[in-house]
């Protein structure tokens, strides 16, 4: 028996098919999860959620929430989410250049808040590039 993976956002249900494995951006860093896998719930950062089964493979963009494992199901819950088909590249390259740029300037002299959200914008663009 595989895993049930579900991707939502507050907007709409993004993915929910059932897979053999999935590998997802933990905020301590990647995590897997197959069949049987004991049941945890971790936050996530920006990155790919991909996936595994039913003889072929995927991948999905989302920006920072949280991921739940429980007993043959996986769900995760985030701001937002596109899946490789659905990302432009050019606005994904455009929005990278842009969370750069905004970064340089802000310098040192950005408070901590809106450091981490230029870093989050700048990271989840290149999480659209590395799902395209």
């Amino acid at each position: 028996m595989g895993l049930l993976l579900s991707i939502v956002t507050p907007q709409r249900a993004v993915l929910e098919t059932e897979v053999d494995s999935v590998v997802a951006p933990g905020a301590e860093g990647e995590f897997g999860v197959l069949p049987e896998h004991e049941a945890f719930l971790t936050p996530l950062r920006p990155g790919v959620v991909r996936y595994q089964g039913g003889g072929g493979s995927g991948r999905v963009a989302v920006a920072s929430g949280f991921a739940e494992v429980s007993g043959e199901r996986v769900t995760i819950l985030v701001q937002t989410a596109e899946s490789s088909d659905e990302v432009d590249r050019e606005q994904a390259e455009a929005e990278r250049a842009e969370a750069e740029e905004a970064l340089r300037y802000a310098g040192t002299g950005a408070d901590d808040a809106e450091r981490a959200r230029l870093e989050e914008r700048r990271d989840l663009a290149q999480a659209r590039l590395d799902a395209s």
